[in-house]
């Protein structure tokens, strides 16, 4: 079992050199369609390539390698999602989540992200999944890919932030004896999402961001010394890490396999959100190739650090193996990463703060998108840049009220089961989003213009990829509406239900506001952009 354990890691780091060729040799052999000589004929292009769209550049363009790269690593969640989630999904289904399940995921999220960064290439725009649906498939697959990947977002920062105020609650509580009753744990998750709502609304966050994936690399580097230092020479067998659950936790092999399952299940979240890069496209340098770089390479980098720190903890630390902490997602219980490792969760929750700004910040670019092509109601309010900031500043406050009111109401309601729930949300809004997305890709094939204008390509293994991504998100979104929360699936339901209804009140006006910016003609452009002194 152990020769599995390592030909899955191999395989995994095999196809992440792959495709990082494969992609890289395309760019080469179409160097022409880059203009990199100079910044000046550099942001002229890029301009020009969003004009194309229809699109008058609002954002301010400065980003580059890091800072694009954070977009796609933090939203994934990084260190912090490691931590916190970690101990519940090998208690759920074993060590075996970290030694076959994590390659596995890992090994299929490269699929998914390779096929989304060939979209990113060609279509570089803030709108990411929406406007690429809509650019391939027409208006109403763009408006359903759109709100499905908005809802999965909205239950994404509603996750990171609960999780990131309950762990802040639980250490000043450790550290000052406060009372960490719920109104308490609620004003900290007000704290931590107010602060991400005003550094996003100012845009002065890029340099932070490219500095926290080193310090999230470091910490990470520092966690595993560490770890090793402590516990040399008594490790305990690399063996471990292939051993699912003892026997006597679940009855027949049947039993065991699902219980696997869930807990892969919940590592599923380090690989989700790494096409958050190309919300970003407006305003990164050259992002037909920053862009889908960032997409592809979030969850290889995501998968090697992650892989490092389960290893390590499951082969140093006796409570982590045993699977000591229980099967709820609780991380200021009794069985939280807080209980057994203060210092732990102390880096849990900055990285997830981190992740929940990140979060933020794709989300208020889709809003700003959607309202763009009057998608949403007020769509004149949420498409508002600022003048100063160059952000889309009332899209940024939107999204923080969503996601705090979300996970207010659901703390008042569910109690600690609510984090499973936004994290089972978030997972089936990103990959029905993606799954329709891959779908009218693979329906157009090769034959569409915009895609033959990418750079960033996996060449002749770029349908093979697209087919089996696609049947990868059909597959895991299926049995995480089973397996995660059944809750969950029904609140999706209910939301598609409530985009389809949407869709016939906004369609007429929505479509007329695209097929006008098709039309866009030069002037218009340029007097919209003469309002931002970039």
């Amino acid at each position: 079992m152990l020769g599995i354990v390592l030909a899955l890691f191999v395989l995994v780091c095999f196809l992440i050199l792959s495709g990082a060729m494969a992609a890289q040799g395309h760019i080469r052999r179409h160097a022409g369609k880059e203009s990199t000589e100079h910044p000046y004929v550099r942001m002229v292009q890029d301009k020009y390539d969003l004009n194309r769209f229809g699109i008058a550049q609002q954002l301010k363009r400065g980003l580059r390698g890091g800072a694009v790269f954070s977009h796609s690593f933090h939203v994934m969640g990084g260190i912090g999602a490691v931590l916190l989630l970690a101990l519940p999904a090998v208690s759920t289904g074993g060590l075996i989540v970290i030694g076959v399940a994590l390659p596995i995921l890992a090994l299929f999220a490269l699929l998914v992200n390779a096929s989304l960064a060939e979209l990113a290439s060609a279509i570089p725009t803030s709108g990411g999944l929406y406007h690429w649906a809509s650019a391939l498939g027409g208006r109403k697959w763009g408006f359903h890919a759109g709100l499905l990947h908005l809802a999965g977002y909205l239950a994404m920062l509603a996750f990171t932030n609960t999780a990131a105020g309950l762990l802040l609650a639980g250490l000043l509580s450790q550290r000052f004896g406060l009372a960490g009753s719920p109104g308490f744990q609620t004003a900290a998750v007000l704290a931590v999402t107010f602060a991400q709502a005003a550094v996003n609304h100012w845009g002065r966050a890029a340099a932070m961001s490219a500095a926290g994936v080193w310090l999230q690399a470091l910490a990470a580097a520092v966690l595993i010394a560490g770890l090793v230092w402590l516990a040399w020479p008594a490790f305990y067998s690399p063996f471990v890490l292939a051993q699912p659950l003892a026997q006597e936790s679940h009855s027949g092999a049947g039993a065991r396999l699902w219980a696997a399952a869930g807990g892969a299940l919940l590592l599923q979240k380090l690989f989700t959100g790494g096409e958050a890069a190309s919300h970003a496209a407006e305003e990164a340098v050259n992002p037909r190739v920053q862009v889908p770089w960032a997409v592809y390479l979030a969850p290889a980098y995501t998968f090697i650090m992650a892989y490092c720190m389960l290893a390590a903890m499951a082969l140093t630390l006796p409570w982590f193996a045993a699977g000591a902490g229980g099967t709820a997602l609780d991380p200021i219980g009794a069985g939280g990463i807080i209980h057994f490792a203060p210092v732990m969760g102390a880096i849990a929750a900055a990285a997830l703060g981190l992740s929940g700004f990140q979060t933020m910040t794709a989300c208020s670019r889709l809003l700003f998108s959607m309202s763009r092509d009057e998608a949403l109601p007020f769509s004149r309010t949420w498409a508002a840049v600022g003048k100063r900031s160059y952000t889309p500043y009332a899209a940024v406050w939107l999204s923080a009220v969503l996601a705090f009111t979300a996970a207010a109401l659901s703390r008042l309601g569910m109690g600690s089961g609510s984090l499973v729930f936004w994290l089972a949300v978030s997972l089936l809004g990103a990959h029905l989003s993606a799954a329709i997305v891959l779908a009218v890709k693979l329906a157009e094939g090769n034959n569409h213009p915009l895609l033959r204008d990418g750079i960033w390509k996996l060449g002749r293994w770029g349908r093979g990829a697209d087919w089996l991504a696609f049947g990868w998100l059909v597959a895991i979104t299926s049995i995480a509406a089973v397996a995660l929360s059944l809750a969950a699936a029904a609140c999706m339901a209910v939301c598609w239900a409530l985009i389809w209804l949407m869709d016939r009140r906004v369609r007429h006006r929505h479509l007329s506001a695209m097929q006008s910016r098709v039309k866009t003609i030069r002037k218009e452009t340029v007097r919209i952009e003469r309002k931002f002194r970039f």
